[in-house]
């Protein structure tokens, strides 16, 4: 049994998985407002709504995970938010809005939401709307 509505934790690791197959609404981190678990990795996955849908258009309502670190070779984040199979990471205290765009084919699109075992904050509450200009 789960202690974080979502998440499944049957087989000792945190983990979460949402299919979101509405054309607009929210998402967010576990326990949102409140601060998400540590070692989590959850994953949201937009279905496609239908051929002419181009993109997910998300714009960050609150956004607040752990600030990125300094490492020898660069800034890292620890507790992070990216597009599967796409570059660059969210991570700290930021505002946003950004078109992520299906693949030529795809049925979905993936993101990933990982924490580490230290810290914690407030996590994210995202809009987001399935579009079909993405010009």
């Amino acid at each position: 049994m789960s202690l974080i509505p979502g998440v499944d934790e049957s087989d000792g690791s945190p983990s979460c998985f949402t299919h979101v197959t509405e054309s607009r609404g929210t998402i967010n981190t576990p326990y949102f407002p409140r601060n998400y678990p540590s070692n989590v990795d959850c994953v949201y996955e937009f279905l496609r709504l239908s051929e002419d849908t181009c993109g997910v258009r998300m714009r960050a309502l609150t956004f607040d995970l752990e600030p990125s670190i300094t490492t020898a070779l660069g800034g890292a984040c620890s507790d992070f938010f990216h597009v599967v199979g796409g570059c660059g990471f969210l991570c700290g205290n930021v505002k946003f809005v950004w078109i992520a765009k299906f693949q030529p084919g795809a049925t979905s699109l993936k993101f990933h939401f990982h924490s580490d075992e230290r810290h914690s904050r407030s996590g994210f509450q995202i809009a987001f709307e399935q579009i079909s200009d993405c010009s």
